[in-house]
């Protein structure tokens, strides 16, 4: 720095915009905080103010309820979610790495957040006209990632073009968030890495395309001894 330049304060006083975001971000974490300990019916305004360190006054001028607190909750998850998720996908070149890191970043996501994530099921996806509502919106956001994923293997022949969409996304979320429930409700330790190379051996054998003669002799049974060993595995672990 050069003797005619002024050294800015290392202190400088934060600006009125910069003091309601930090405002508004710590009532936001300490509402995520007691929804997670509290569930939504549980937690009170008062004590998320009181955890936020602002006046219960101050808090319904950010947020006219709690309703609109979760709104505001579930909003970061899913930003937090998404941005991760396209990073994650922009330093992979290859169809199943980049499948193999979504699948990853989503099976951890819903562990560490399946408290929230219960409250988007039980809250949200029982409200009429559901799918014109934030977190439907930003759920959708979400899986355009993997749907982009997908569309561009199919084009370079990597997955099966005649699959549904919709049904390999299914798939792929359903077995891990399933995976994820039943890690919580037994109360075990998550293994991510069974379950991640578990489902990656399936998605490479069920959805890459092959030789017909031999997807077509995959019969039934073949599928439910897959299925058996994989849950095998997993209680293994235990």
């Amino acid at each position: 720095m050069s003797p005619g330049e002024a050294q800015a304060p290392e202190n400088t006083p934060k600006t009125r915009r910069e003091r309601v975001e930090q405002r508004e971000n710590a009532i936001v974490a300490a509402a995520h905080d007691a929804f997670v300990d509290m569930g939504f019916e549980g937690a009170r305004m008062a004590d998320i103010a009181r955890a936020a360190k602002v006046a219960e006054g101050t808090l319904y001028l950010y947020f006219k309820n709690k309703n609109a607190l979760l709104d505001a909750v579930v909003g970061r998850f899913y930003e937090r979610l998404t941005e991760a998720a396209q990073d994650g996908v922009q330093d992979r070149a290859d169809t199943f790495a980049c499948l193999e890191f979504l699948a990853r970043h989503h099976l951890v996501s819903c562990i560490r957040e399946w408290r929230i994530l219960e409250l988007v099921v039980s809250r949200y996806r029982n409200l009429q006209h559901y799918q014109d509502r934030g977190p439907y919106q930003l759920n959708r956001r979400y899986v355009a990632i993997f749907d982009s994923i997908v569309s561009l293997g199919m084009k370079r022949r990597d997955i099966d073009p005649s699959l549904p969409l919709w049904m390999v996304r299914d798939l792929f979320y359903g077995t891990l968030e399933y995976a994820a429930r039943t890690q919580i409700l037994r109360g075990e330790q998550a293994n991510i890495a069974i379950v991640i190379d578990s489902l990656m051996s399936m998605l490479r054998s069920g959805i890459a395309p092959g030789d017909q003669a031999a997807v077509e002799s995959v019969d039934l049974e073949q599928i439910s001894r897959r299925l058996e060993q994989v849950a095998a595995r997993l209680e293994n672990t235990t």
